[in-house]
């Protein structure tokens, strides 16, 4: 019931507040380590209402010291279970969170990396579902801005063809919109091991 979800997260958000300054984060973590995984789950309700709440709650974790994003980004990143029921919506939850998480605390070096996002994004890119493919482009486009407008080459590498020619139209329209002129494509540096699966669509066994 919507009511009830509402009240208990406020109820979460006032114990985070208290226990923050008695626990420490290792036990924080601990209380936290069951209720995460079920806010990020919400993250994808299809009651845009309790969406919200949750993608709300979880940044709101993310950018308490004391939780930390590294840790709540351990879970967002988190592969999904290729068996949902209703994982085209579930998915498309997951990539608001992450976008708003990255407005919310930035790229950051334990846990919101470039390279552990954008392993988690890239494959969403295959999903037929528009909604879901604009969401995965927005992600990928907001990382690029936030790296100084580059990309490593070896991040679109695994990408079919059609696909990675699409996303650098997308950025380069971005740039356009903002006054760039071209993508600012890297020299690649090093492998990237979280892409080397990024073909792989999701729900693909």
């Amino acid at each position: 019931v919507a009511p009830v979800y509402f009240a208990s997260l406020e109820v979460l958000r006032t114990a985070v507040s208290t226990c923050v300054q008695r626990l420490s984060a290792s036990a924080l973590h601990e209380g936290l380590d069951d209720i995460l995984p079920a806010l990020i789950h919400r993250a994808g309700n299809l009651n845009s209402r309790i969406s919200q709440a949750s993608i709300s709650m979880i940044c709101h974790l993310g950018a308490n010291p004391a939780v930390g994003v590294g840790y709540v980004a351990r879970s967002v990143l988190t592969p999904m279970k290729r068996t949902s029921k209703n994982q085209t919506t579930e998915l498309s939850g997951r990539l608001e969170l992450l976008l708003r998480m990255l407005d919310r605390c930035g790229l950051a070096p334990r846990g919101l990396t470039t390279d552990a996002v954008l392993g988690f994004v890239l494959p969403a890119l295959e999903t037929p579902d528009d909604k879901v493919r604009n969401a995965a482009v927005a992600v990928v486009i907001d990382v690029y801005v936030r790296n100084g407008r580059t990309l490593d080459e070896n991040t679109l590498f695994p990408l079919k063809p059609a696909l990675r020619k699409m996303l650098l139209r997308k950025i380069a329209e971005a740039d356009a919109a903002a006054g760039h002129e071209e993508v600012c494509m890297s020299t690649p540096k090093k492998d990237l091991a979280p892409l080397q699966d990024a073909r792989r669509p999701y729900g693909a066994s």
